[in-house]
C-alpha cells in the first residue's frame, strides 16, 4: 500500500497543493510541505498523518487529503487543446474559451512532431493557467492525452483521437505531444500526460466486457509498439489501461484489465521513484461511479 500511494499522492502533495494553498492563505508547518526535503521523506510524513479512510479515498482518480490542506488535481481532456465546453460538458455548462487545433487525425497529417510538441505546449499553458488562476480554478492538470491507440478500422468510432493507424508514426507523435504536456523543466511538469489507452483499445462495442484476440507478434510490433516508444523516450507521467480483456498469446493468460489508480509523480522520475499509472475510466469515485475517457 505504501508504494501505491507514494505514487498517488506526491503530484498532489507537490505540484498542486502549494500553489492552491498559497492563494487560499492556508499556512500549516507540516515537513511534506518543504520543498528542500526529499521527496521520500515527505511522503512518508504525508501517509504518517492520513487516516486508512484517507488512504482509501485517494485509490480513486483524485488524489486529495482535504484535513491536511492536499489538493488533488482533477482529470481532464485535452487530444487538441484544454476542453473546457462542448457537447460533453467539461466546462460545466459554463465554458471558458481555449485554443483549440486540429483533431488528432489532422494532427498526425502535418508529420511534423516539432509542431505536435509546441500544440501540446500550448494546451499545458492554458491548462495550469486555468487550474492555478484565482479568476478561474478550474480544469486540472493530469491530461488524458496523447491517445497512443491505432486507427485501424474506422468502425471504431474514435479515430479522431488518434494519429493514423502506422505504429511508428502514431509512437513519434505521442512522444512529441507528452514532451510538449510536461515541458522541458528538470524538476516539475507543467501538466501530467496520461497516455492512453493501453492496450488494443480500438473497441466502443461493449468496452467493459469484450475481448481484444490477437497473436503475441502482432501484440509487439503493432500494438503495444506506440505506447512502448513514448514510454522509453518521454516517460509519460501516467496511463490507464484499456478495459477490455486481452489474450496476446494462446499461451499467455488472459488477463482482465481494468483502470486502476496509482496516480502521478511530480517531479521528474528518478531510479528510486517512478510514476505509472493513475485510473481514468473504470475507476470508481467516492460514490462507486466510474469516469469515463
Amino acid at each position: 500500500m505504501r508504494r501505491l500511494l507514494i505514487t498517488v499522492l506526491l503530484l498532489a502533495a507537490v505540484i498542486l497543493a502549494p500553489a492552491r494553498l498559497a492563494s487560499q492563505g492556508a499556512a500549516h508547518d507540516y515537513p511534506f510541505r518543504d520543498p528542500a526535503l526529499a521527496d521520500e521523506a515527505r511522503i512518508t510524513d504525508l501517509i504518517s498523518r492520513m487516516t486508512l479512510a484517507e488512504k482509501i479515498e485517494c485509490m480513486g482518480i483524485r488524489a486529495s487529503v482535504p484535513r491536511l490542506g492536499v489538493v488533488g488535481s482533477p482529470h481532464i481532456e485535452g487530444y487538441h487543446g484544454v476542453a473546457q465546453g462542448g457537447p460533453s460538458n467539461w466546462g460545466q455548462r459554463n465554458p471558458t474559451a481555449t485554443t483549440q487545433f486540429p483533431q488528432a487525425y489532422g494532427l498526425g497529417a502535418t508529420w511534423d512532431a516539432d509542431l505536435v510538441r509546441r500544440v501540446a505546449a500550448q494546451e499545458a499553458l492554458e491548462a495550469r493557467y486555468l487550474y492555478q488562476s484565482a479568476k478561474y480554478s478550474r480544469s486540472g492538470l493530469i491530461v488524458r492525452a496523447p491517445n497512443a491507440d491505432l486507427a485501424r478500422d474506422p468502425r471504431w468510432g474514435r479515430t479522431e483521437e488518434v494519429y493514423g493507424e502506422d505504429p511508428f508514426h502514431a509512437g513519434v507523435l505521442a512522444t512529441a505531444f507528452t514532451r510538449g504536456l510536461q515541458g522541458d523543466d528538470p524538476r516539475y511538469w507543467t501538466t501530467a500526460a496520461l497516455l492512453k489507452h493501453f492496450l488494443a483499445n480500438s473497441n466502443e462495442d461493449q468496452r467493459t466486457s469484450s475481448s481484444s484476440d490477437f497473436d503475441e507478434r502482432l501484440w509487439r510490433e503493432y500494438y503495444a509498439r506506440p505506447s512502448r516508444s513514448c514510454s522509453s523516450r518521454t516517460r509519460p507521467a501516467s496511463f490507464p489501461s484499456t478495459a477490455a480483456r486481452c489474450s496476446p498469446s494462446a499461451s499467455s493468460v488472459p488477463w482482465r484489465t481494468r483502470f486502476f489508480s496509482t496516480g502521478t509523480r511530480a517531479r521528474r522520475p528518478t531510479p528510486s521513484l517512478r510514476a505509472r499509472a493513475p485510473s481514468a475510466w473504470r475507476a470508481p469515485d467516492r460514490r462507486g461511479r466510474a469516469g469515463s475517457a
